[in-house]
């Protein structure tokens, strides 16, 4: 596997688990006020979707515009695993 493909996994594996939470509290899995569990559902995607295109405009800039994609990243070196 490359350095790309883990940079995803490793960005998107923490954002999927806090989904799935609250899916789980959505549907009622996780006991919360029913009122709730609608505005719980609306907010994980919005915030899977905003988490996921920060991230991808962040790479996509990161060469083009490298003083955004290190504000938006942190920083404009890409991940090295070995």
């Amino acid at each position: 596997m490359n350095d790309t493909v883990l940079a995803y996994i490793r960005t998107y594996a923490p954002i999927f688990a806090g989904a799935v939470v609250a899916f789980l509290v959505s549907v009622g899995v996780i006991d919360t006020d029913a009122s709730t569990n609608l505005i719980v559902a609306l907010t994980t995607v919005f915030t899977v979707v905003a988490q996921g295109l920060w991230y991808l405009i962040g790479r996509l800039l990161t060469e083009r515009v490298p003083w955004l994609a290190k504000l938006m990243l942190g920083s404009t070196k890409t991940p090295s695993y070995f």
